[in-house]
């Protein structure tokens, strides 16, 4: 894990922001133009370790893990970054 970038620990001391973008995940059936760059931006934040401890105790894996689930074909891109932000909470 790393120090976080300015950006990353705004995010963290944010709770607006934070809950911003935990929200938007949680409605990803209606963010299908938005869900990629959800993704990335939760592989950005599960680089730093408490950005990633607070988005594991909000239930962001399970979601992580549904949408990935939910696609009809394991090449897509979204996957790919799915597993990445899976493999960096570990």
């Amino acid at each position: 894990m790393c120090e976080g970038t300015k950006q990353l620990r705004a995010i963290a001391e944010s709770e607006i922001v934070l809950k911003t973008i935990v929200d938007l995940l949680y409605d990803y059936r209606n963010q299908a133009r938005s869900i990629y760059a959800l993704f990335e931006l939760m592989g950005a934040m599960m680089t730093f370790g408490k950005l990633a401890n607070d988005l594991c105790g909000r239930g962001v894996l399970h979601l992580i893990a549904e949408v990935m689930l939910s696609g009809d074909d394991f090449r897509n891109g979204l996957i790919r970054i799915g597993f990445e932000i899976l493999w960096s909470a570990i």
